[in-house]
């Protein structure tokens, strides 16, 4: 499976920033890749983050997105669920992220737990990828407790495009805290008013 590996993505239309933007993608969209910038087909595996290559989302658009968003995930969900048994500390928000790119019932689920016992930064980059409204109260509610948490629930609620998630964001671009300040800033900046649910 290739995902998108970064958080709000632009998809182009040619090959360069400076085209125009096709359509808006987020960490953890699934992609078909078809080819690369030199026309030559690609392997998920052998994605290179310096080229560009040329896509289709699960929604049928069409366009450009340059290698260093691009990710693949190999392994499936049950490898993944057996290997957090085994986990240390080191590699378990490794092994939380690759389950919350696979975006399946069972691994929200499973994530959802391994939150409420702990590793709650793994867990909110994961769960954002969802996208999945019930959620936006847990974001919130870490945002609140302005802690460690607070830029990851920036983030994760930054994959969503709706007017009250921009409420909660909004008093951030004034925070003290320079890296909420420019979190908050590069998730509000991905808005477009046209694109906000009322």
């Amino acid at each position: 499976i290739s995902i998108v590996s970064r958080f709000n993505i632009d998809l182009y239309e040619e090959s360069n920033t400076s085209s125009k933007v096709v359509s808006r993608l987020f960490r953890g969209d699934k992609l078909i890749l078809l080819k690369d910038s030199e026309n030559n087909k690609v392997s998920p595996e052998l994605v290179n983050k310096y080229k560009w290559y040329f896509v289709e989302t699960t929604e049928s658009k069409k366009g450009w997105l340059k290698g260093e968003s691009i990710d693949n995930v190999k392994e499936n969900e049950s490898e993944l669920l057996e290997s957090l048994k085994v986990s240390t500390d080191e590699n378990r928000g490794e092994i939380i992220y690759k389950l919350g790119l696979l975006k399946s019932e069972k691994a929200k689920n499973n994530i959802i737990e391994i939150y409420n016992s702990g590793c709650k930064y793994a867990c909110l980059d994961a769960l954002g990828t969802y996208r999945d409204k019930s959620l936006i109260q847990l974001f919130v509610k870490e945002l609140r407790k302005n802690n460690s948490n607070t830029i990851d629930s920036i983030y994760a609620l930054g994959n969503y495009l709706d007017k009250d998630v921009v409420e909660y964001l909004k008093p951030y671009l004034d925070n003290d805290n320079i890296f909420l300040k420019k979190a908050a800033f590069q998730v509000l900046n991905r808005f477009d008013d046209k694109e906000i649910n009322s």
